[in-house]
């Protein structure tokens, strides 16, 4: 009771220094509040509809293995947030996997990865874009029960494809450096584009009153155009009596 498993596949052993294998398998009906005991409550709740994973390769540990890996997952909800899917296609070799598409679909927005991740070092290189509506995605979150303070009304900031580009590189537990590509996202009925660089550390155990992670270095341009400051204002709730203004510009950080 709290899943369901099922496993099918084969392994070839006719070369037991690199046997072979081909392997599917598939969860579903997850409730993880049935399936673990009380006591971890660590772990967050997570109702899954269905989850497939596939791996094909060969080898016999992870110095040795090379292996491509399909994962589809369909509806789930993880401590009360939905999630629509997620779809990885991608290779393991060498201790790295090769990340050769990824998509996650969630409140009616989507993020797409590709890139490397070396499971050893902890080492990253990933390319990430954002395509979406932070109205909609906030309207989703307060449909599904989740309480949302922030009032952002449909179509006032948007991501178009393209839109948002992120590059992330260096060490996920040390220095990890940040660069983000904006171009021409919609907001209050203008636009912004910006290049902006950075670097964080992270402290895997930081001091009393420290943050995890730490912001090193931060440089770049935030371009403004007609972005409504009317508008900007009335999720403030405050209006400009008797007149409209817009505010275009660049700011350097």
């Amino acid at each position: 009771d709290g899943a369901k498993v099922a496993i099918d596949g084969a392994v070839d052993a006719a070369d037991p220094t690199l046997p072979g294998f081909d392997v599917a398998v598939v969860v579903s009906e997850v409730d993880t509040a049935k399936l673990l005991h009380a006591s971890m409550e660590k772990v967050p709740p997570i109702q899954l509809e269905r989850l497939q994973l596939g791996i094909r390769g060969s080898g016999r540990s992870k110095q040795t293995a090379g292996v491509d890996v399909g994962l589809h997952l369909a509806k789930a909800t993880v401590k009360g947030y939905p999630l629509e899917g997620v779809v990885l296609n991608g290779r393991y070799e060498d201790g790295i996997l090769h990340v050769g598409s990824l998509t996650l679909a969630a409140l009616d927005q989507e993020i797409r990865a590709h890139g490397t991740v070396d499971l050893g070092t902890k080492a990253i290189d990933l390319h990430v874009t954002v395509i979406g509506d932070v109205g909609v995605a906030l309207g989703r979150l307060a449909d599904s029960g989740v309480q949302v303070k922030a009032k952002v009304p449909p179509r006032f900031a948007q991501l178009g494809e393209g839109a948002l580009e992120i590059h992330a590189y260096g060490d996920l537990y040390g220095e990890l450096n940040v660069d983000v590509d904006i171009d021409a996202a919609s907001l209050a009925g203008g636009h912004v584009a910006a290049t902006i660089e950075s670097k964080l550390l992270r402290v895997p155990e930081p001091a009393e009153g420290e943050k995890s992670v730490q912001p090193q270095f931060v440089a770049g341009d935030i371009t403004l155009t007609n972005v409504s400051i009317d508008r900007l204002l009335a999720l403030r709730g405050k209006q400009l009596k008797g007149m409209h203004a817009s505010l275009s510009g660049k700011i350097s950080v």
